[in-house]
């Protein structure tokens, strides 16, 4: 995120709700809070706001409207969205949840 900060001026996080990861990624998918996750996430010096939406994140990337868009590990993406498209490489959450799984289970 720091990296996407130094891209522009303002840096938004939208940061999917909980009720709608469960709806598209499972039920047992998220394993903090979203109001924590976003806490978290507003304490960082570089991130500006901190968005939390309930819909599709091409709709909310759309709504935003951003000059450049940063994504982590996105495979496609429609043209139209930003002037810029970068990606970045992130840490996968699955797994994670799958290390932390397996230790809890040790």
């Amino acid at each position: 995120m720091k990296k996407a900060k130094e891209l522009g001026d303002i840096l938004v996080v939208g940061l999917e709700s909980v009720d709608f990861v469960r709806k598209i990624k499972g039920k047992d998918r998220l394993i903090n809070k979203q109001e924590d996750r976003a806490e978290l996430l507003a304490c960082l010096e570089f991130v500006d706001y901190v968005v939390i939406f309930d819909e599709d994140t091409y709709n909310f990337i759309n709504n935003i409207k951003p000059d450049v868009l940063v994504k982590q590990d996105m495979k496609t993406i429609g043209n139209g969205f930003a002037k810029e498209i970068v990606i970045l490489s992130s840490k996968e959450n699955t797994r994670i949840k799958e290390n932390l799984v397996r230790e809890k289970q040790n």
